[in-house]
């Protein structure tokens, strides 16, 4: 066999380092598509987790105002004038307002407003945090959804 001249073994190496521009350029396209769908899980998880603490805060919500409900005017307005403290000033005249039931997405706001507030509030106090853990009770939600929001959950 006879020995590759200069020019031959040139080409042959210009070739290779070609094929691998080639292979190196495809990797780093992969690498990039996966990198994409590495950040689509992360944008999608924590999407979820949003929706999952914005539903548990209107589900609070509606128990704290069902049972604020049924306990009375006067226990109602000094349990709201405590979770108050917790809230910013907009977020109390919403929930102090007088506009129960004047639209569906104001009375889901409340909810949430509420709901959030109570599990601030028993970050700091831990009287709100014995109310909170009965609202977390299972016995309060009737979709097994609802239920399993609150399953190993820690405010």
């Amino acid at each position: 066999m006879a020995r590759k001249s200069a020019a031959e073994r040139l080409k042959a190496a210009q070739e290779a380092v070609e094929l691998a521009d080639v292979r190196v350029s495809k990797a780093q396209e992969r690498a990039r598509l996966a990198r994409c769908r590495v950040e689509k899980l992360a944008a999608r998880t924590e999407q979820t987790k949003r929706r999952q603490d914005t539903r548990r805060k209107i589900l609070l919500g509606a128990v704290v105002l069902r049972d604020c409900n049924s306990a009375g005017v006067e226990a109602q307005e000094a349990f709201f004038a405590d979770l108050c403290q917790f809230m910013p000033p907009h977020d109390r005249e919403l929930v102090l307002s007088s506009s129960i039931g004047d639209s569906y997405r104001r009375d889901t706001q409340r909810k949430a407003t509420i709901g959030g507030a109570l599990i601030a509030a028993s970050r700091q106090e831990a009287r709100m945090a014995e109310l909170l853990m009965l609202c977390c009770a299972p016995s309060n939600f009737d979709k097994p959804a609802d239920r399993a929001l609150f399953e190993g959950w820690t405010p």
